[in-house]
């Protein structure tokens, strides 16, 4: 961690938590057949999203699905 007054407490989510978080969206919207959630775009979300935080990954996420 560094000392700046904007760094972060917790570690950004590596690959492999960046493709948990968005399985726990793909499941939760399972049942929405309006937004369609595959597992290509599951790799792509972790794939392409290094350096994002969590909050910034929902927000990504949110907007791209919507």
């Amino acid at each position: 961690m560094a000392n700046s007054p904007h760094s972060s407490l917790f570690d950004n989510p590596n690959k492999k938590e960046r493709t948990l978080y968005a399985q726990y969206w793909q499941e939760k919207l399972k049942g929405n057949n309006d937004i369609p959630f595959p597992d290509s775009l599951v790799e792509e979300v972790a794939g392409t999203t290094e350096g994002f935080s969590f909050a910034y990954l929902k927000e990504a996420l949110y907007v791209s699905l919507s």
